[in-house]
Parts: C-alpha cells; structure tokens; sequence
C-alpha cells in the first residue's frame, strides 16, 4: 500500500508540474506576442541589494544615453529608451529612398524597499545600464487588531 501510494504521489506531482510548464509556457507567449504587436521590446532586469544600496542592472543595448529615460515612481523604477531613426540614400543615377524606424522598449521594475531619490544615480557603459539607490529609511509600525 505504501508503494502504491508513493507511486501516486510522483504522478500528481508530475502532473503539477506539467500543468505549471503549460501555464508558463502559454503566458511568455502571450506576452512576447503582445510585445509584438504593441512594436515594443522587454528587456532583462535584474535587482539586488546591498547593506545600504538597491542596485537596478538593465540590458538596453543598440540606445545611447541620450535616448534612456529613468523615473522614480512610488516604489518603482521605470526604464523606458527609445529612438527614431532615418536613413537617406541619394544616388546621380537612382531615385533618393528614405526610410524610417522607430526602437522603443520600456520596463517598470518594482523596488524590494524604500530609497532616497535625491542620492539617485545612473551609469550606462557597453549597453547595459546599472542605477545606484541609496536604500530609505525603513518606516515600520504595528497595525492594532480591531
């Protein structure tokens, strides 16, 4: 009875584990399709913290600095870059063709704790942008149970 109940075991969990690969699966498709048509690109974030720094690591490559935007917004940082470029071909023997493209990609990251805006800083080097965060003061208090 033990072996069978073993057994039964390792199959739902199994089956758990299928069913949460389906969803993950379904959901990145969905979103990188949404991306798609909305013309807009994700990018990869990572954030880790230090004793006294949150630290915002951004992938962004193809952008310079001037078309990266960053805003403190509640708890969240938000990334957004975006360019517009032309290119002209003008020939003697050819009819000039000009075309356009536009790059845009944004990102809101939600911050792990509080942080001083005011001793925000950015770097960007090599297509990746790294935000420097001085963490805040940590405000605790006890809610009463009515």
């Amino acid at each position: 009875m033990d072996s069978n109940d073993n057994k039964l075991s390792k199959l739902f969990e199994s089956s758990l584990q299928n069913v949460v690969k389906s969803f993950d699966s379904l959901f990145q498709e969905s979103a990188g399709q949404l991306g798609h048509l909305l013309n807009q690109q994700s990018f990869y974030v990572d954030v880790y913290e230090t004793e006294d720094e949150v630290i915002v690591e951004a992938e962004v490559p193809g952008f310079r600095k001037e078309h990266i935007e960053i805003r403190l917004i509640g708890d969240h940082l938000k990334i957004s870059a975006e360019y517009n470029q032309t290119v002209e071909n003008v020939s003697e023997e050819y009819v000039s063709m000009r075309s356009s493209s536009i790059k845009k990609t944004e990102r809101l990251v939600a911050l792990p704790c509080s942080v001083q805006e005011e001793k925000a800083r950015a770097l960007y080097q090599d297509g990746i942008l790294k935000v420097i965060l001085q963490k805040g003061e940590q405000k605790q208090r006890q809610i009463e149970i009515e």
